[in-house]
């Protein structure tokens, strides 16, 4: 299997804090009995509205690509602070309206130093045999140790531009190289 460790914000979702999320939330709950301050799955659930189209459209095609090019199957592990709160059910509920869901497989660990570096080593070490890995790649808009603990494997986005052909193609590389490698 094929691991992709996956950040949401500043992949496929910017949030420019200016207050579109809270004007999402209120036209979704305009006329429903849902008591105010609404809850924070409201809001996460409105931003889910809001992921980038033409980001998703790259995240969707790597993850066909992969799978048609390599012949091995796709499983992605959630590295994002959108993992915090959520058990792995709620998530693939939560992300639901978009095809990766689907593919949705774990969450990496909430550790206490908050390093994503540390939590992915983390995963990968207590499941690599159980998802028979062959391949990881980790999309993320900030290094927090990635570089460094994976820099064969660490493709590192702009939260300003997000999931675009330079992203997907260095992305679908480290796949590749990574399979090869394994061959």
């Amino acid at each position: 299997m094929i691991i992709i460790f996956l950040d949401i914000d500043g992949v496929l979702f910017y949030n420019p804090m200016d207050g579109m999320v809270h004007k999402r939330v209120a036209e979704r709950l305009e006329g429903k009995d849902v008591p105010k301050p609404y809850p924070a799955i409201e809001f996460d659930r409105a931003a889910i509205d809001l992921f980038d189209k033409s980001s998703l459209h790259y995240f969707d095609k790597l993850i066909a690509d992969i799978i048609q090019q390599t012949q091995q199957e796709v499983g992605i592990v959630l590295s994002s602070n959108w993992r915090i709160g959520y058990s792995l059910e709620e998530l693939q509920d939560l992300f639901k309206q978009h095809a990766f869901s689907k593919y949705l497989i774990d969450k990496t660990p909430d550790l206490e130093d908050g390093l994503r570096g540390g939590e992915i080593a983390q995963r990968l070490k207590e499941h690599r045999e159980e998802y028979q890995v062959s391949c990881f790649v980790i999309l993320d808009d900030i290094d927090s140790g990635l570089s460094k603990n994976f820099p064969e494997a660490f493709v590192k986005f702009s939260h300003l531009t997000l999931f675009r052909d330079e992203e997907y193609k260095q992305a679908l590389n480290v796949v590749l190289k990574g399979t090869a490698s394994q061959a």
